[in-house]
C-alpha cells in the first residue's frame, strides 16, 4: 500500500505515484503563489468567462454542492454571522433602518401577519418542513399563504424575474 506524500491517503494500486494528481496540483499552487497571481492578473477576463460557462452548464451540481456544504457547516455559519453582527452592530442597525425606510409596506405587512397562524403544511407541495409565511401582495398584509422554504424561494425568484430588477436592460 502506497500513501500520498501530500495528503497521506492511500493511492490506488497499479499507479506508480507517490502523490495524487489533484494533490500535486495543490502542492504546485501552494509553492507558486506569485506565478498564480500573475497568471490571474494577465488572464482575468478569460478565467471569468470560463467560470461563467462552467456555472451555467453545471447549475444543478453547484446548487447541490452548496446545499450540502451549508448543511455540513451550519454551526460555523451561525458563529460567523453572530460574530459579524457583534463586531458591526452600528452598521447592521443602519442597514436595518434603511431597509425599513425603503420598504415600509413590507414591514407593515410582516407586523400585521404575525397574528395569522401558519398552516401545518405547504400550500403548494404539501411539505411539513421549514414552513414560512408568504405575502403575495404587501398592500394586502392579511393575504398570507403558508409555504415551505423551497416553494417560498421559488415564488420570490419568479416574482423577481417579472419585476424591473429581474429584466435585462442591456
Amino acid at each position: 500500500m502506497v500513501k500520498c506524500s501530500w495528503c497521506n491517503k492511500e493511492i490506488v494500486e497499479g499507479k506508480r505515484r507517490t502523490i495524487h494528481e489533484s494533490c500535486s496540483k495543490l502542492k504546485w499552487l501552494s509553492n507558486n503563489k506569485e506565478k498564480v497571481k500573475d497568471y490571474y492578473k494577465n488572464n482575468k477576463e478569460e478565467i471569468l468567462n470560463k467560470n461563467k460557462l462552467y456555472n451555467n452548464k453545471n447549475k444543478e451540481v453547484i446548487k447541490e454542492y452548496w446545499k450540502n456544504w451549508k448543511s455540513k457547516n451550519r454551526n460555523s455559519i451561525k458563529k460567523t454571522k453572530s460574530k459579524y453582527y457583534k463586531e458591526n452592530k452600528e452598521k447592521y442597525k443602519e442597514y436595518s433602518e434603511n431597509q425599513r425606510k425603503k420598504n415600509p409596506e413590507l414591514i407593515n405587512a410582516r407586523n400585521k401577519s404575525r397574528v395569522i397562524k401558519l398552516k401545518n403544511h405547504c400550500e403548494i407541495c404539501g411539505s411539513k418542513n421549514n414552513l414560512q409565511k408568504h405575502h403575495w401582495n404587501y398592500d394586502k398584509p392579511l393575504l398570507v399563504n403558508t409555504l415551505c422554504g423551497d416553494c417560498h424561494r421559488i415564488q420570490h425568484i419568479k416574482n423577481f424575474r417579472d419585476s424591473i430588477f429581474g429584466r435585462k436592460t442591456c
